[in-house]
């Protein structure tokens, strides 16, 4: 794939600026081009943070690339109102062209936003390596997600499907997502946080088939009023490719297969573990894994510092428009809980019971 896969010849040959409504009103009009020729859209509804979501595909080609990591979430197609539409398309599988961007190359940020063309209520981010653009017009509730070719899309957008476009609304709405993963049970969950590497995805995994029930393991949703609260957002799981054989249990769920080693084993959860998968719980706790080289595992308590360190830095690196509004939320929520390093022990079937005993102390 191209480092850049717009089409910018239009756009740079005549000097053409525009503001960001006029990029975003001409963005959907695209979309309804890619839906008149694919002869209509085609809807999935999700509720995700207690908000219904509607997908609107322009033909099938991305449907079974997005809709995966979401299944557990899915509910009926609504009469009643939608909290947020995103129109998903492709220009290879529909035949319509996205317009040229009206923004110069350097204008494309670190982490894809487009200097000039993001406001109070609309949103651009322009992913160089993934050719994904996302727009969010938060006046209208509306989003467009666009990449040039279905069969381009990477694994790992795959797993955590529409991470951009999901993180700023929800974040008009008191929802915030975090670089974490969380399990539980009926007493509640705890957000397992730390750094790529750290064992957050290899612990949330090996608690699928012990009783414990599973929210995610690379990215939730948090919310803090009435009460803390974890929501579940994507039912897959990554783990590295030479792990995969700590997962027996898994191998009926992996993706990816064939493409181990360039890339990680992407598992989608939903259709073997349907009754350990859930929406949300009460938010009991911050935990941060860490491999300890011990037999046993156990629970050190810590100071709520330790966790906002192994939460904030990764979280708003990762998140485009996450900024110091997200570490002044996870400052009043990490102090509220308890916190603790959750040392990893080389009998990993004590790790599950560790969590689940602490659970059932709340």
């Amino acid at each position: 794939m191209r480092a850049d896969s717009i089409d910018r010849s239009d756009s740079q040959a005549t000097g053409v600026t525009a503001s960001p409504e006029i990029f975003f009103d001409q963005v959907v009009r695209a979309f309804e081009s890619a839906e008149r020729k694919m002869e209509g859209p085609i809807d999935h509804f999700f509720k995700i943070g207690g908000y219904h979501v509607r997908l609107r595909f322009a033909g099938p080609a991305l449907v079974p690339l997005i809709t995966p990591a979401l299944q557990h979430l899915t509910e009926s197609p609504r009469a009643g109102k939608v909290d947020l539409t995103v129109c998903l398309w492709d220009s290879v599988s529909t035949g319509a062209r996205m317009p040229p961007p009206p923004w110069r190359i350097e204008q494309n940020g670190v982490r894809g936003e487009i200097s000039g063309f993001n406001s109070a209520t609309l949103r651009t981010t322009y992913n160089i390596g993934s050719g994904i653009l996302s727009v969010l017009d938060t006046s209208r509730d509306v989003a467009v997600y666009w990449i040039r070719d279905f069969a381009q899309l990477p694994y790992y957008e795959s797993g955590a499907p529409l991470l951009t476009i999901l993180n700023w609304w929800m974040s008009a709405h008191q929802r915030r997502i975090l670089h974490a993963g969380a399990v539980g049970n009926s007493k509640g969950a705890v957000l397992l946080v730390g750094r790529g590497g750290s064992g957050k995805s290899s612990t949330t995994l090996a608690c699928l088939s012990s009783g414990l029930l599973y929210l995610g393991d690379d990215y939730c949703m948090v919310s803090s009023a009435p009460i803390p609260f974890v929501h579940s957002i994507f039912s897959s799981g990554k783990v590295n490719a030479e792990d995969t054989r700590l997962f027996p249990l898994l191998n009926d769920s992996l993706s990816n297969a064939a493409r181990l080693g360039p890339e990680k084993a992407l598992f989608f959860l939903n259709a073997r573990f349907p009754q350990s998968i859930v929406s949300g719980l009460q938010l009991r706790a911050f935990l941060i894994p860490k491999v300890s080289g011990r037999s046993e595992t156990r629970l050190v308590k810590v100071s709520s510092s330790a966790s906002l360190l192994a939460l904030a830095p990764s979280t708003i690196f990762q998140l485009p428009g996450a900024g110091h509004e997200v570490f002044d939320g996870l400052i009043g929520l990490v102090r509220n809980l308890p916190n603790y390093v959750l040392e990893l022990g080389t009998e990993r079937e004590q790790i599950p019971s560790v969590i689940s005993e602490f659970l059932s102390r709340r």
